[in-house]
């Protein structure tokens, strides 16, 4: 977060900066192959839990659209995966990836 002042015109330039870089973040592409090897990472350290006695499993990801960067997962029951999980992949995604300050999607689909 970066503090200006409309008055001064004091850190007005930091904030272009900032509003460039975060529009490249957002048109930032990242390769099936990078995420998918970032998801076996990640996934193999915390899987996701079990619901009503079935395993999830996510079989791959990819980057299907940016500006704003959207990311499907491909798993055996979408409907199950619970919120925090979600919310847990996607800080992930940014730890690795960047995408500071841009908005983010991760959807949930069958395979």
């Amino acid at each position: 977060m970066t503090f200006m002042s409309a008055l001064t015109g004091l850190r007005a330039r930091k904030l272009l900066d900032i509003a460039i870089e975060i529009h490249d973040q957002r048109n930032k592409r990242i390769s099936t192959s990078k995420l998918n090897e970032f998801i076996e990472k990640v996934v193999g350290h915390t899987p996701p839990p079990a619901i009503k006695g079935r395993w999830l499993k996510i079989k791959y990801g990819t980057q299907v659209s940016m500006a704003p960067p959207v990311f499907a997962f491909f798993l055996n029951e979408p409907q199950l995966i619970p919120d925090n999980y979600k919310k847990f992949l996607e800080r992930k995604i940014r730890e690795e990836f960047g995408f500071e300050g841009a908005p983010m999607r991760v959807v949930f689909r069958k395979k």
